[in-house]
Parts: structure tokens; sequence; C-alpha cells
């Protein structure tokens, strides 16, 4: 699962708010001004099994399979892996 970079703008505080932040690497979330994690697990869905030599610290949302922010997409996904029931 993974949360669309504007989440959060509008529903806390701007300056309490998780953030997105484009850095050389990828885009990385702010919490209170702390880098804490980029988009690194929703871009690499599958590399870990089959080409961990593509594995990196960092990602960006548009690199990001829509299954994991879009419902309907989730469940395709799923499917095609022959996944017909799961929680989130």
């Amino acid at each position: 699962m993974t949360e669309p970079p504007e989440l959060w703008a509008t529903r806390i505080k701007p300056e309490r708010a998780p953030r997105v932040v484009r850095e050389e690497d990828g885009g990385w979330w702010f919490v209170d001004g702390i880098r804490t994690n980029s988009f690194q697990g929703g871009v690499q869905s599958g590399k870990r099994f089959e080409r961990p030599d593509q594995l990196g610290h960092a990602g960006r949302f548009a690199d990001v399979r829509p299954g994991s922010y879009l419902p309907a997409e989730h469940i395709k996904d799923n499917e095609a892996d022959g996944i017909y029931g799961s929680a989130l």
C-alpha cells in the first residue's frame, strides 16, 4: 500500500502534514521536517525475486504500480498473481 503524495496536504495543518520532497534520487516523505522513506517498495514489485540487481533505496511515485494505491488495480494485480483475497 502506498499513499499518494498529496494525501495529507488537505487533511492536516500544513506545518505538520507529511509531504513528499523530490530529490535527485527519488521522492522522499518528510514528517515534521525529518526525511523518512521513499517509494522504493512500490517500484520494486517482483524485482526482489526476479531481478535483485535492480533493487534500490529510493523511488519516485510516478513509477509506483497503480495497484498499490487504487483498489480496482490492486484487485487486478492480486488476480494476476493468483491471489483471490487480501487484507490491508
